[in-house]
């Protein structure tokens, strides 16, 4: 029985993910770079089809890597509803690694569509039926968009799912656990774990050994689970609960951008320099009565043709010198390389070959000539910020159900770095004015500039306000307080 079969002997229906996982297995091959049926190709040369490989620029996993950079780096900062939330939560998420997490779960959703990352608790002790969470702590994983099962959706988005997660074993089989997150007992949600040995047909073998929960109650109605997508319409299937690729819409142009790179380096070896010689060039080794060349035989820029080049013996060697079409293939890229930009919402300007490199232009350069990419940053952060929300959420009720901590989540402050498509320099500028004239408080200028909780702002302003008088007969010449 497959794992799938598994799932269907459950009562759930999987079709979706059946018929989706063609496209999902379609983006994952150009992210890795090479499509088996694009990369790989025969040339009939006039006698027989010759096998070719065409060379990959591998764009699809640049495009997914800078926007995954631009959404969520190390200076995306998180703050609670107070101070002590906000250091018990930013520790935790230090613990788990969740900086490179969701960097990295990003851009193989933004890639592959979809993505889910999921929290969980580890550790936890089962003696005699009865469950301790002394030494249990959170965990916080990623899953790929293949070993996402959605079971329940909605236009708000899928609402119960289940989940694959893989152990590969030395003997070439898998460890595989099957996560269910389902509303059994309204509203809350119920995690279900099923472990299976499975071969490498992904055929269950048995049951395994390992002593788990088979059925976990959360306690809360938000889910242990999070769905990260790119912002954009499902245009393949307007109903489907999983996403699309960032590059969904630009096969076309992928494929126009590795012919093109391909063509150029096919173009560099065509016309390479070669010297045609002729078997007069070589001479006989008296002493082995071997024919051997007049030159090394190891240099490939000569080729012996035969016993005459034209019909004058005299000519020993003819050069032969390709003409190339750099410029041509460059500038064809750098057209492509723009298109792309278009298409994938970070603006025909950001990427270019002008210099002849693949690269996004600088932060001046964006801030001046590219609106296109700060709308398109800002509209998928609105998916993201509600992703992290939902794990927030999620992080706070493994809290309280294991009673190792208790954060305040009311009050949840994501502040993105937007400083590559925005000019911080001018935005807190304008702050200062409106603060001068009175139209933006002291505390919010505060918290928003030195990425405060609103307690520690508002005690910040009364330090400030107390050191006033104090500070008042003060002077400062150069640099010295007199």
């Amino acid at each position: 029985m497959k794992v799938q079969d598994f799932l269907k002997n459950l009562g759930y229906d999987i079709t979706i993910h059946d018929y989706w996982r063609n496209y999902i297995e379609l983006w994952k091959s150009w992210y890795k770079g090479k499509v088996s049926s694009f990369h790989w190709y025969s040339v009939y040369n006039g006698q027989r089809y010759v096998k070719l490989e065409r060379l990959s620029l591998q764009v699809a996993k640049f495009v997914s890597e800078k926007m995954a950079d631009l959404l969520y780096n190390e200076k995306v900062k998180i703050t609670l509803g107070d101070e002590k939330s906000t250091e018990t939560l930013n520790n935790i998420l230090e613990s788990v690694g969740f900086e490179i997490l969701m960097n990295r779960g990003i851009e193989k959703s933004f890639a592959m569509g979809t993505g889910c990352v999921i929290a969980d608790i580890d550790n936890i002790s089962i003696n005699d039926g009865t469950t301790s969470f002394e030494n249990s702590s959170v965990s916080l994983g990623f899953v790929n968009a293949e070993n996402i099962y959605p079971l329940t959706w909605s236009e708000k988005g899928i609402k119960e799912l289940a989940i694959i997660e893989e152990e590969k074993l030395s003997d070439g089989n898998k460890n595989i656990v099957i996560k269910l997150y389902v509303i059994k007992k309204p509203p809350n949600y119920t995690i279900c774990n099923f472990k299976f040995r499975v071969d490498k047909e992904n055929n269950i073998i048995n049951a395994t050994d390992d002593v788990y929960i088979r059925e976990f109650e959360t306690g809360t109605n938000m889910p242990w689970f999070s769905i990260i997508m790119p912002n954009i319409v499902n245009n393949i299937d307007l109903y489907s609960p999983y996403g699309i690729s960032i590059f969904a819409n630009s096969i076309d142009v992928l494929k126009s951008i590795d012919m093109t790179f391909d063509s150029l380096n096919n173009e560099i070896h065509l016309g390479r320099k070669r010297l045609l010689t002729t078997k007069e060039m070589m001479r006989i080794n008296t002493i082995t009565g071997q024919e051997e060349l007049n030159f090394d035989p190891n240099d490939i820029i000569f080729h012996v043709v035969g016993d005459g080049l034209s019909a004058g013996k005299d000519k020993y060697f003819q050069e032969i010198n390709g003409d190339l079409r750099i410029d041509e293939h460059i500038k064809t890229l750098d057209a492509n390389i723009r298109i792309l930009g278009s298409k994938t919402g970070f603006g025909s300007d950001y990427f270019s070959f002008n210099q002849k490199t693949l690269a996004p232009k600088t932060a001046t350069e964006v801030v001046s000539e590219n609106s296109e990419l700060f709308r398109t940053i800002k509209k998928h952060e609105k998916i993201l910020e509600h992703s992290l929300r939902t794990i927030i959420h999620a992080i706070k009720s493994i809290g309280i159900l294991t009673g190792k901590f208790n954060i305040d989540d009311s009050t949840i402050n994501i502040d993105f770095d937007d400083s590559v498509v925005e000019s911080k320099t001018q935005e807190r500028a304008e702050d200062r004015q409106d603060l001068a004239q009175d139209t933006l408080s002291r505390i919010d200028y505060v918290m928003k500039w030195r990425g405060l909780d609103r307690e520690s702002a508002t005690e910040k302003i009364n330090e400030i306000d107390r050191e006033k008088p104090a500070n008042e007969g003060i002077t400062f010449l150069d640099g010295e307080i007199n």
